[in-house]
């Protein structure tokens, strides 16, 4: 989890950076606490107990889709003529309560991808980003000189390598 905040600090701040030395008109960056965005699928390896139909909050799909959906709807609201170009999450469960928000219609246009490695701790409250790569290399690339690369798992299990020249330049 720290891994993950500090990677959202440092978004925000190189799109703050890049802001301020090019003539661009608006990056948005969002941060969201989406307040236990669990699935309700129990996991043995997780306390996650609660967080299932026969659970104490009787988790069901029906209430799990409808806030997967009221998310989507708030996320895709931000005012701005785009969608936010970073989303920062915090207390997720996994990935596929990721992937199940991403791929909903209101943010599926915004070509995200995931940035999410698996937590350690045993109440399955993680953070997450979804980016668009594009918009992101572009912003990387006009912070960071041309020798230092970044790589970043994304949902594809890809890595992206954002450098214009080689190293040994």
């Amino acid at each position: 989890m720290i891994k993950s905040t500090i990677l959202i600090a440092f978004l925000i701040s190189v799109s703050l950076t890049a802001l301020s030395q090019k003539n661009v008109n608006s990056l948005v960056v969002v941060s969201y606490n989406v307040e236990n965005l669990f699935d309700t699928v129990n996991s043995p390896l997780f306390d996650d107990d609660a967080f299932t139909p026969e659970g104490s909050k009787k988790w069901t799909s029906d209430r799990y889709e409808k806030k997967v959906t009221d998310l989507a709807m708030v996320l895709g609201s931000i005012p701005g003529s785009e969608l936010p170009a970073v989303i920062g999450l915090t207390e997720i469960e996994n990935r596929k309560v990721l992937e199940d928000l991403i791929n909903d219609p209101k943010l599926r246009k915004g070509a995200y991808e995931i940035i999410h490695d698996d937590g350690v701790d045993p109440r399955v409250i993680e953070c997450a980003l979804f980016s668009d790569l594009n918009i992101l290399n572009t912003f990387l690339t006009i912070i960071f000189p041309s020798r230092i690369p970044l790589i970043l798992n994304t949902s594809t299990g890809q890595s992206c390598m954002f450098r214009e020249k080689d190293l040994t330049d």
